[in-house]
């Protein structure tokens, strides 16, 4: 077994023994004194200290590594994917709180106890979401890298995360628990297979972290897992197939916005990879590089960056148009469908 696999597998291990062994027993111990937020995150700052130790203290390597393959991240392509991510998810709240008013209602609480509480989520869940993020996704994708079957390695982190979640609330609470169990399947797949296209993980780490604080801090639910104090809470049902379609609409639509790592064009080759046209996933190419084009490449460049943004808006403009035919259509299709 390679050097790398072999410590791979060391903070795996360790990170397993502080989320299932310390955190559990520390929340054990402290759970009657703080909130509920705080009980509910304890493992996951465990495992967080964990893999810090073990990576970083034993190891002595750096803890960019866990989250990149060539130790260089990308804000730019995180920020655009949550961004894109949050955007769609908060238009699907804000349409289905204007259909059915009753079922949202604000949470009010004193401003500083507000403050002090988003202050906390903007540190704590972050934390939590690139934790599991690391432990349950990122880490069996780095130790299935000879495996060629890309659908293969998604595979896995999907089987991993919807085990995980098995003992949610959301399972018992469902309206329907096979709709609960594919929204935690396409959460595992749909960001494992763009990880695993693009070799880079912003994009899985950034939509878990925007899910969790849009719920969080935004719309929580009733028997959430993640217990919060968000501006509103729902009492709409949990499991429903309208959930299955905003999840999609939101991922698929970041996914289009921020690119793919290996698309390739109907009529030609990938323009993504043309060397006028920087990385994949949008990203430009060094100024170095960019210093040395000749007029005509500058020119193909600025031409395949229009080219390739009008495209992937197109396609999530197409998507979202879609997802609300089929969320305006839904009680008509409910109702026909309770009728047959």
């Amino acid at each position: 077994m390679e050097q790398k696999n072999r410590h791979l597998l060391f903070t795996l291990i360790t990170g397993l023994l502080f989320f299932l062994g310390v955190g559990v027993y520390a929340t054990s111990l402290v759970h009657p004194y703080v909130s509920a937020y705080l009980a509910a995150n304890i493992p996951f700052l465990a495992l967080a200290l964990g893999l810090i130790l073990s990576h970083s203290a034993v190891l002595k390597e750096p803890l960019i590594g866990l989250v990149t393959e060539t130790n260089a991240w990308s804000w730019r392509l995180a920020l655009l994917a949550a961004g894109s991510y949050l955007a769609v998810t908060a238009l699907f709240t804000v349409i289905s709180a204007l259909r059915y008013p009753q079922d949202y209602h604000a949470l009010r609480i004193p401003l500083l106890k507000r403050l002090g509480f988003i202050a906390t989520a903007l540190i704590i869940t972050p934390i939590q979401t690139t934790g599991e993020e690391i432990l349950f996704r990122i880490i069996p994708l780095k130790l299935m890298k000879k495996i060629q079957s890309k659908a293969i390695k998604a595979l896995v982190p999907t089987l991993i995360f919807t085990l995980l979640h098995l003992a949610n609330r959301e399972i018992a609470q469902s309206q329907n628990r096979l709709a609960v169990l594919l929204y935690y399947a396409l959460f595992g797949f749909i960001p494992s297979y763009i990880a695993v296209r693009s070799d880079r993980y912003e994009f899985p780490l950034a939509i878990h972290a925007a899910n969790n604080l849009f719920v969080v801090l935004f719309c929580n639910y009733e028997h959430s897992s993640l217990p919060s104090l968000p501006l509103f809470t729902s009492t709409r049902p949990v499991g429903t197939w309208m959930d299955i379609l905003q999840l999609t609409a939101a991922l698929i639509s970041a996914w289009l916005i921020i690119g793919q790592s290996s698309r390739r064009g109907p009529h030609g080759p990938n323009l993504s990879h043309h060397p006028a046209c920087g990385s994949a996933l949008g990203g430009s190419m060094s100024q170095h590089h960019q210093q040395r084009l000749s007029p005509k490449s500058a020119s193909n460049l600025s031409s395949c960056s229009s080219s390739n943004w009008r495209t992937r808006y197109s396609y999530a403009s197409s998507s979202l148009s879609l997802a609300f035919l089929l969320w305006c259509q839904y009680p008509y299709l409910a109702s026909k469908s309770s009728s047959l």
